[in-house]
C-alpha cells in the first residue's frame, strides 16, 4: 500500500475505532507497519535527514509546523505528512522523548476534530445533559442524529472517567468516535426547560469561541476553592457533612470512601488534615486519585432514615465552600486564620521569599523572628505540594504552626533591599483583607 493511498484508511481506522485518538493512532501504526511504503524512498530520505542532524528538537519543531501547515492545504496531504512522522516517532531508534509524538496527536486532533461547539455551556445531571444554546439552557435530546444516550455511553467508552469532559470540550471528536461526521452545522434537537416543548435546529452554528465559552465554564482550577458542602463536623475519623441543608454521614465522594479521603488528607496534611478536608476538597480528592469537575457524586448515609442516599451530580460552589470555612471557624480556634496579609505581593524563588511592603520590593528575612528558612522548611513539611501556595495565600496560617501563638493584626517583619545588605525593620507592620485580596489578583 503506498502512502498517499493509506491516508483514508488511516482516516476510517480512527473514525470507525470508539478510542481515544492516542490508541486508535498507535494501534493503526502497529498493524499497518509492514504495509506501508513511501514512494521514492521518502521514508529512508527522511531517516538519513534524521540521522545526519541527530534528530534534535529543532528537527522536531520544523516537522511539527509542517503538520500545522498541512492542515491549511488538502486533507490527503496533512494525513500523509502526519504518518510519515508518527511512523518515524514510533518505531525509529532515533525518536527521542515523547514530547514530539504529543504533538502529532494534537495535529491529528486538529485535522479531524476541530474544537468547535454549538454550546457555550454544558451541565451533567446524572444520564442528562443541559446546554446553553443562544443564551438560553435546554436539555440534549440529540445532537447529530446522535440521541443522548447513545452518546453518553460512546464517551463513557472511549474515555472512562473523562467522558464529560470529552463531550463538553471535543464533541466533534465524540461524534466521530460515534460514528457521525460533524461540519460546520450540526442537528439538535432541544427540550425547552421552561415550556417543555422541543426545539429542533437544522444547522447549529458550530464555533470555536462557542467552545471556549463552554470550556471556561467547565474548568475548574487546580486547587478550586468549592466544595459540594455547607458545613463538615469530625467525631473521629468518621466525616459528617451538611448538603442542601441536611447533615449526612459521608460514605463515599466520587467513589472515594471517607476512610480513604481521611487516610490521604492525613498523610499529606498531618494536623490540618480535618482544615484540607473542609476547605480544600478538590487537592483532597486529586491526592487521593480522583479527577472531579463541576459536579462529584456522593454516597451519604441519612442518620434519620439510616440507609444511604446517593447523589450522582453534586454541584461544586465557591459559595458552599465559604459557608463551610466560616462554620469551621466559629467552632474551633485552631481554625481562626484570618485571609489578612502584611504584603500587597509575594514570590516564591527557590529559598528566597520576595514581597512587596508598601509599593516596594523587598527580600523577606523573617516574620515574628521567623526566618524564612524556617517558613519554608515548616510549609514544605505540613503542606507538602502546595507549601508555596500556603506560604503565598495563607502566611498567617503557616506561621501559628510554627510558632503556636494566633497572629494578630500586626507582625514583626524584617526586610532586606532587594541587590543591597540594608536591612529594616517594622515592628507593627498591619496586615488587611485587601493586601490578600491584591496578592490573589496577582
Amino acid at each position: 500500500m503506498d502512502l498517499i493511498s493509506f491516508a483514508p484508511s488511516w482516516e476510517r481506522h480512527i473514525k470507525m475505532n470508539p478510542k481515544p485518538i492516542e490508541t486508535a493512532l498507535k494501534d493503526f501504526f502497529v498493524q499497518q507497519r509492514q504495509s506501508v511504503k513511501a514512494p521514492d524512498g521518502m521514508l529512508e530520505d527522511i531517516f538519513i535527514t534524521l540521522d545526519a542532524t541527530k534528530q534534535t528538537e529543532d528537527t522536531q519543531n520544523n516537522l511539527w509546523r509542517l503538520i500545522m501547515k498541512s492542515k491549511a492545504t488538502r486533507l490527503a496531504i496533512a494525513v500523509s505528512m502526519t504518518l510519515v512522522i508518527g511512523w518515524m516517532l514510533l518505531f525509529s531508534p532515533l525518536a527521542t522523548g515523547n514530547n514530539a509524538w504529543a504533538k502529532v496527536v494534537y495535529a491529528v486532533k486538529e485535522i479531524f476534530w476541530a474544537r468547535v461547539s454549538p454550546f457555550t455551556e454544558v451541565k451533567f445531571v446524572g444520564e442528562e445533559i443541559f446546554v446553553r444554546y443562544n443564551e438560553n439552557m435546554y436539555q440534549l435530546l440529540e445532537i447529530a442524529g446522535i440521541d443522548t444516550v447513545t452518546l453518553i455511553n460512546t464517551s463513557k467508552r472511549a474515555y472512562k472517567q473523562r467522558w464529560q469532559k470529552r463531550i463538553r470540550e471535543d464533541i466533534v471528536e465524540v461524534l466521530s468516535v460515534a460514528g457521525v461526521s460533524a461540519g460546520d452545522t450540526v442537528s439538535l434537537v432541544l427540550l425547552d426547560l421552561k415550556t417543555n416543548q422541543r426545539l429542533v435546529v437544522d444547522d447549529a452554528v458550530m464555533t470555536e469561541e462557542n467552545r471556549r465559552k463552554a470550556w471556561r465554564k467547565g474548568f475548574v482550577q487546580k486547587w478550586a476553592r468549592v466544595s459540594p458542602f455547607t458545613e463538615v463536623q469530625y467525631e473521629g475519623d468518621n466525616v459528617f457533612v451538611r448538603y442542601n441543608d441536611v447533615m449526612y454521614q459521608l460514605v463515599k465522594i466520587e467513589g472515594i470512601d471517607t476512610k480513604t479521603l481521611v487516610e490521604t488528607s492525613k498523610h499529606a496534611y498531618k494536623d490540618l488534615w480535618q482544615k484540607r478536608i473542609t476547605e480544600d476538597i478538590v487537592e483532597v480528592l486529586k491526592a487521593a486519585g480522583a479527577t472531579p469537575e463541576n459536579h462529584v457524586s456522593l454516597v451519604l448515609y441519612d442518620l434519620e432514615t439510616k440507609k444511604d442516599f446517593v447523589v450522582e451530580q453534586a454541584e461544586m460552589t465557591n459559595e458552599n465552600r465559604n459557608k463551610a470555612w466560616d462554620k469551621a471557624r466559629g467552632r474551633s480556634s485552631q481554625q481562626q486564620w484570618s485571609r489578612i496579609s502584611p504584603f500587597t505581593g509575594v514570590t516564591i524563588n527557590g529559598d528566597d521569599i520576595l514581597v512587596i511592603y508598601e509599593g516596594r520590593t523587598y527580600d523577606l528575612i523573617s516574620l515574628n523572628d521567623v526566618t524564612v528558612t524556617e517558613l519554608i522548611a515548616s510549609a514544605k513539611h505540613v503542606y507538602n505540594s502546595i507549601w508555596q501556595k500556603r506560604i503565598v495565600e495563607d502566611m498567617p496560617e503557616v506561621l501559628e504552626g510554627i510558632t503556636g501563638v494566633a497572629t494578630g493584626e500586626t507582625v514583626k517583619l524584617v526586610l532586606q533591599e532587594v541587590n543591597s545588605d540594608e536591612q529594616i525593620v517594622i515592628h507593627h507592620a498591619i496586615m488587611t483583607s485587601e493586601n490578600r485580596r491584591e496578592i490573589m489578583r496577582r
